[in-house]
């Protein structure tokens, strides 16, 4: 059980003062919004405790947030009700299950006076946590302290890969997948895509799981009338809305437990959802993604048939392609399309790649890209030599193309 008492900081450790407090309030009311917490004033001090490249600095405080309360959970034997559960059940429905204190009071029964009592006590116990997470301390001292726990679980976060994923490839699998149920339901899951393939940057597996547990969840509920699934893109965000009616009043009143497993996989995503009811028995389950990052890539080569090959091994991925058999004409599509990335074939008639590549870097667009030469002589020396960045060795594979843009992906300006 952990003892939610503040010990007094000294020295140069970030005392428990009224801006800490405030600081960290903030950041809890914004605990599902990355982006504003990306210049949070601890989103900048605990980036730099962490080694997370998949995570942004707004996404790595979020989830230290949602660890940190976590880490108050006295455990399953202590009940919600107890004094020393209320901080932490007050805190995790406040701000994670985004209930209002009314509600969460009820539940507990208690007042509304001492419901905000118990939030302002875990709010100081949850300032200690982040204040013990970001020193490190408990790797010398107590690596069982919640600090710590905190610390592990983010550094295993860490090693978790994220893939570039076809959103809207990924729901109709899930759909598809799910229909053998929907049948034994009676209902028809009606797929409506307003969007052709977007992609998104997570961890495909976690997300599969959430919608699963989403899709069941509705099929269940739908009470013989076919639940809808709208699909779209709004500037840089794809959403996905699923809209269902049930004529069970007791579907309509519930908490979101039956959402738990969802609720978890996509908050460790950080992606944003909710749940509504309207006065007709309609749910509606909104979900919100950020797309991933396209960039653009320019291949010139005189072969026509193996910018097909290219293009066919990058039709489903975040890249936007576009090519040119003419290397004269390479120079004018850089500076008209200032493409992130330039794939540049040596063995050309008329002007070899190295004549292009030295034209190429004469100009800014030119010298901003990143050159990935491709060719049958062997000699990747000579490519670093000449000025490219990277080379590639013909003939090529898919595997092989990928992984040399993303390498390049990672430095492209």
């Amino acid at each position: 059980m952990m003892c939610l008492e503040i010990q007094s900081q000294t020295g140069n450790r970030m005392t428990d003062s009224s801006k800490n407090i405030g600081d960290l309030r903030r950041a809890l009311t914004h605990l599902h919004d990355p982006a504003y917490l990306e210049n949070h004033p601890l989103a900048l001090q605990i980036a730099s405790t962490a080694q997370t490249p998949e995570l942004s600095r707004g996404q790595l405080l979020s989830r230290v947030l949602r660890l940190s309360i976590e880490a108050l959970d006295p455990g399953k034997n202590i009940a919600p009700t107890d004094p020393e559960a209320r901080p932490y059940h007050i805190l995790r429905n406040r701000y994670i299950s985004r209930q209002g204190i009314p509600i969460i009071a009820s539940q507990l029964g208690i007042g509304e006076r001492q419901a905000y009592r118990e939030l302002k006590r875990g709010t100081r116990a949850l300032l200690n946590i982040i204040i013990e997470y970001k020193e490190g301390k408990e790797n010398s001292t107590s690596p069982s302290s919640p600090a710590a726990r905190v610390r592990l679980e983010i550094d295993r976060i860490s090693d978790v890969s994220h893939q570039v994923v076809d959103i809207r490839q990924l729901v109709e699998q899930v759909i598809q997948s799910v229909t053998p149920m929907a049948k034994d339901w009676d209902v028809q899951i009606q797929w409506v895509p307003e969007a052709e393939g977007r992609y998104v940057k997570l961890n495909r597996v976690l997300l599969r799981q959430a919608l699963f547990n989403l899709f069941s969840h509705t099929i269940r509920r739908s009470q013989g009338v076919d639940p809808i699934v709208h699909f779209g893109c709004v500037e840089d965000e794809v959403y996905l809305k699923i809209i269902y009616q049930s004529s069970n009043p007791l579907y309509l009143n519930e908490t979101t437990r039956p959402y738990a497993v969802a609720s978890e996989l996509l908050d460790s995503l950080d992606v944003v959802w909710e749940r509504q009811n309207a006065e007709d028995k309609e749910t509606t389950i909104s979900i919100k993604i950020p797309l991933a990052e396209r960039k653009r890539v320019l291949i010139v080569d005189d072969n026509a048939g193996l910018i097909r090959l290219f293009k066919r091994y990058l039709s489903d991925q975040p890249y936007l392609i576009n090519s040119t058999t003419n290397a004269t004409q390479a120079l004018e599509l850089i500076i008209d399309l200032q493409p992130e990335i330039i794939i540049l074939d040596v063995m050309m008639p008329k002007r070899d790649g190295w004549d292009v590549l030295q034209e190429i870097r004469q100009d800014e667009a030119g010298k901003q890209a990143k050159v990935l030469i491709c060719s049958i002589i062997n000699d990747p020396d000579l490519v670093t030599a000449m000025g490219a960045d990277g080379f590639l060795h013909k003939p090529v594979n898919r595997a092989n193309l990928l992984q040399a843009l993303e390498d390049l992906s990672s430095l492209a300006v």
